[in-house]
């Protein structure tokens, strides 16, 4: 049901839906995939995103799929950055690289202060043949690497460009820290 309330475009519904049937379905991916999905729907809970993704990369540790979401999970929230940068790293070596995991890969450097790797892996993208989501990850990962050089006139652009709307409050907290820094830059 909540999966049809999902693709019916109900996902606020979707998760009212699954909130009590976690202790039910605990051991079942599916239950987990509909989660993630829409918690990254809603943008609402970047702690149960992340559960979600943990848990069903607990159930599934060989997926891609969830290698990928679980990264990226982690990523968003800004956590555990040495496992970010493994499975993301991995990800790109199975793979053949594609404008999502060299972002996310990129985003993984930089949380690990290696910016100039970061840097060069963001240079190989095209912002211009992005989707609108995957547009929305480069110009954070810019944001971050550009914040942490000290490239202000960067982060300034950087931020002209990013919208809250779409972010996790974890997110709008890390651009409310960056805004604060640059304000007190100038």
């Amino acid at each position: 049901v909540a999966n049809q309330l999902l693709h019916m475009g109900y996902p606020d519904l979707a998760l009212k839906t699954m909130q009590d049937l976690e202790s039910r379905f605990h051991n079942e991916p599916e239950y987990w995939r509909v989660l993630f999905h829409t918690v990254f729907i809603l943008r609402s809970d970047d702690a149960l995103l992340l559960r979600a993704a943990a848990r069903a990369y607990e159930l599934n540790p060989d997926s891609i799929e969830w290698k990928f979401n679980y990264a990226a999970a982690l990523l968003i929230g800004r956590r555990r950055p040495e496992q970010a940068l493994a499975l993301t790293r991995e990800l790109l070596e199975r793979e053949s690289p594609t404008a999502g995991g060299l972002i996310n890969y990129s985003i993984a450097l930089c949380l690990n202060r290696r910016f100039d790797e970061a840097s060069a892996l963001l240079a190989r993208v095209d912002p211009d043949r992005l989707s609108a989501p995957q547009l929305e990850a480069y110009t954070l990962a810019r944001l971050e690497l550009q914040y942490e050089t000290g490239d202000w006139a960067g982060v300034r652009r950087s931020l002209a460009e990013v919208g809250n709307a779409l972010l996790f409050p974890c997110q709008q907290r890390r651009l409310e820290e960056i805004r604060r820094a640059v304000s007190a830059a100038n």
